[in-house]
C-alpha cells in the first residue's frame, strides 16, 4: 500500500469522490493513515547500557508514579505531565502510592505486567527500592522510564549526568541533588556564627532528600564545629506529622535557635509548632521547595531562605522528551535545574526572592 496521502487527493477520482462522497474519501484517508502509522519501523532508543525498541506508530502512554497527591507541589507536578502530554498527543494515567515506597514499587511492577503503557515517569519515594524496575525490568519490557527530581539507585550524592541511571532514558533534576543541598546548608552555617544549637526534621529515611541532607551536615561538620545538630526527626513529609515531631523536638530541646527541614510542606508543619510553643520570631527557619507559600513566607520574615524546586517545569520537560525519544528523536540523558532557566536561583531568601516565580502553592 502506498502511503503517500496526496496521490489520493491529486487525482480527478479522488476530487469527484470528495464532493459527491465527502465522509467516503474520510474515511479512506484516515485508514491510509492508520496504516501508515502501523508500517512505521521500530525504533532502538538508547538508554545508556541497553536499547529500549519503540513503535512510534502507536500513541505514547505514560504512567505517571507519584508519592501522593495530596499537596499543591504534588499537583503541579500531574498538571506539567497532563499539559505536557496534551500537546503531544500521550496519555497520562496516575497513580499514587500514598507515601510508601513498597506500594511505589508494586504499582511499577504492576504497570509492567499489564502491557498497557510504553512510558514510565516516575518520582521515586526511595531511590534504591525502585531501582530494579526502572533500570532493568522496565526498559526490557519495552517501556523509556525517566525520573526527576528524587533519583535511582545510588546516585543520591552525584552530580551533573552522574545523577541519571543507565536503563532509564532520562533524569530530570538539579534543584534536588546534592550539590545543592551542601550548598545549602553551608550557606546556613555561614550566615550563622557562633554556638547554635540546632534542629533539623527531614521527610523518610530513605527519602533521597533525607540522605543529602543528613551527609552535607556529617561532612560539614569539622569545618562549622560551632554548628550543633542537637536532633534530627524524621516525618511522612505531611503538615500534621512535621508538626508533631516539631513540637516533640523544641519540647526535648528548648535551646534549639535553629530549625532546617527538608521539604516545605515539614517547614509549616514546624512553624505551626514554633507558634505554639510562644517561639515565632526566636527561632530562625530554613525551607526547601520554594513554592509560593515560601515565597510569602520569605517575604513576612517567617522563614529566612529556601531552595525553589520547579514541580511544573519538570514534568512538562520530562513528557516531551519522553514523547520526541519515542518518536526517535535523541534526548539528553540529563536536565539540569528541573528544566528551568540556567540562571534561576538555587538558594533564594529577601534579597533576590522577587527573581522566583513559585510553580506551586
Amino acid at each position: 500500500m502506498s502511503c503517500d496521502v496526496k496521490s489520493y487527493q491529486s487525482s480527478d477520482k479522488a476530487r469527484k469522490r470528495m464532493d459527491n462522497a465527502r465522509v467516503w474519501i474520510a474515511g479512506v484517508l484516515a485508514t491510509v493513515a492508520l496504516s501508515c502509522a502501523s508500517l512505521a519501523a521500530p525504533i532502538a532508543v538508547d538508554v545508556g547500557n541497553m536499547t529500549v525498541t519503540t513503535d512510534p506508530g502507536q500513541p505514547l502512554k505514560i504512567s505517571l508514579f507519584l508519592p501522593a497527591l495530596v499537596t499543591p507541589y504534588l499537583q503541579a507536578n500531574l498538571k506539567g505531565a497532563q499539559d505536557e502530554a496534551a500537546k503531544t498527543s500521550a496519555s497520562v494515567s496516575v497513580f499514587d502510592a500514598k507515601g510508601d515506597p513498597m506500594s511505589q514499587l508494586n504499582q511499577m511492577q504492576n504497570a509492567i505486567q499489564t502491557k498497557q503503557y510504553n512510558a514510565f515517569l516516575a518520582l521515586p519515594i526511595a531511590g534504591p527500592v525502585v531501582c530494579k524496575v526502572a533500570t532493568e525490568d522496565a526498559p526490557k519490557a519495552g517501556i523509556l522510564v525517566s525520573t526527576y527530581h528524587f533519583s535511582v539507585c545510588d546516585t543520591a550524592f552525584a552530580e551533573g549526568e552522574k545523577q541519571w541511571s543507565p536503563g532509564t532514558l532520562q533524569f530530570v533534576g538539579g534543584s534536588t541533588s546534592y550539590g545543592v543541598t551542601k550548598d545549602y546548608v553551608e550557606y546556613i552555617m555561614k550566615s550563622n556564627p557562633g554556638p547554635q544549637k540546632v534542629g533539623v526534621i527531614t521527610g523518610l529515611d530513605l527519602a533521597a532528600d533525607t540522605l543529602r541532607m543528613k551527609k552535607a551536615l556529617a561532612e560539614l561538620k569539622s569545618k562549622y564545629p560551632d554548628f550543633q545538630v542537637v536532633d534530627v526527626q524524621p516525618t511522612d513529609f505531611t503538615i500534621p506529622d512535621a508538626q508533631k515531631h516539631a513540637q516533640n523536638m523544641l519540647q526535648t530541646h528548648p535551646d534549639i535557635g535553629i530549625v532546617v527541614t527538608s521539604w516545605y510542606t515539614i517547614t509549616r508543619g514546624s512553624l505551626s509548632a514554633i507558634e505554639q510553643a510562644g517561639k515565632s520570631g526566636k527561632i530562625k527557619v530554613y525551607d526547601f521547595g520554594g513554592t509560593s507559600w515560601s515565597k510569602k513566607a520569605i517575604e513576612a520574615g517567617q522563614v529566612i531562605a529556601t531552595v525553589p524546586i520547579y514541580g511544573y517545569t519538570a514534568t512538562a520537560v520530562a513528557v516531551r522528551n519522553l514523547a520526541l525519544a519515542h518518536q526517535g528523536q535523541k534526548v539528553p540523558h540529563y536536565i539540569p535545574n528541573d528544566g528551568a532557566p540556567a540562571d534561576a536561583p538555587s538558594i533564594v531568601d529577601k534579597s533576590n526572592i522577587d527573581k522566583v516565580v513559585p510553580e506551586s502553592d
